[in-house]
């Protein structure tokens, strides 16, 4: 299982602190390029292998087609991957929160590099205290917490164990790189799968003025991507669009079931019959 540079549980370097402004330098195009192929070189070392399987969710898909497209020799080494709510483009997202902060995505930016906000959504003293203020045991608080997660999400009640909630909030949130959150509102700005666009320095850092896009074609592995009608950040117009752009995409398996949100995929009360027996079936195909 593996775990993104910058939360909680990775905040490791041998050289840098967290504290160093250059430790945040990064979005979800570095850990797709360096970090997510340092994992699958590591594991395969250690099996004695020469391929695996790959399980993605959310931007674990993102990093994924990242690291395939840019460095395509990694495609021989993945047997087949399995996209959970595939993010990569994202024309349709209809978060309200997400839709709400894009457009200012930009100045949000630039502030919060003069600030020296580097950092979103810690897990400090701060966070800590307004998720035991507001996500508690009360009824009212969990119910207000959910609705929380449903802005960003998808509403769906379903699905949620409203009584895990504050096991759930136990682990989040972990943190990110506010370059990570910026890379996603520019894709979501643009309509497109590309690199980070650093504005005026785009020319001499990509030679162009406009950040190159990810060359999908590139990604032969075989793909399956699973999505859902009421996933907000993974609209099935965007995963569709995604399964046309990929070198070797195999299905599109729709979630039977209507009201299935984002988080759902991991958090879901019948993931098992939902999600996990078409897993099941995928990988010893493989």
């Amino acid at each position: 299982m593996g775990n993104a540079r910058g939360n909680k549980h990775s905040k490791q370097h041998l050289i840098l602190n967290p504290s160093d402004a250059i430790f945040w330098d990064f979005s979800w195009h570095e850990i797709g390029y360096y970090d997510l192929p340092a994992m699958i070189d590591y594991v395969l070392a250690s099996k004695n292998t020469s391929s695996l399987k790959y399980i993605g969710y959310s931007q674990g898909t993102t990093t994924f087609f990242v690291m395939t497209s840019e460095r395509p020799e990694y495609n021989e080494k993945i047997s087949a991957m399995i996209a959970l709510s595939p993010v990569a483009f994202m024309t349709k997202v209809r978060s309200p929160i997400v839709r709400l902060f894009t457009p200012g995505t930009p100045l949000i930016y630039y502030i919060t590099k003069i600030f020296g906000i580097r950092e979103f959504l810690p897990d400090n003293n701060l966070i800590r205290s307004l998720k035991f203020l507001l996500c508690g045991t009360l009824p009212l608080a969990e119910i207000l917490c959910s609705n929380v997660i449903f802005l960003f999400t998808g509403f769906g009640y379903e699905q949620l164990n409203v009584t895990n909630l504050p096991v759930l909030y136990g682990h989040m949130p972990a943190g990110a790189s506010v370059k990570q959150i910026v890379h996603f509102g520019q894709g979501t700005m643009s309509g497109d799968f590309k690199m980070f666009d650093y504005g005026y320095f785009n020319l001499k850092l990509y030679g162009n003025k406009e950040p190159p896009h990810y060359r999908l074609y590139k990604v032969v592995t075989p793909v399956y991507l699973f999505y859902s009608d009421e996933d907000w950040l993974a609209h099935p117009d965007d995963v569709e669009k995604l399964y046309s752009s990929l070198g070797n995409a195999k299905e599109m398996y729709k979630v039977p079931f209507e009201p299935f949100t984002h988080v759902d995929f991991i958090w879901g009360k019948d993931v098992k019959t939902l999600i996990y027996e078409k897993l099941k079936t995928i990988l010893l195909s493989h």
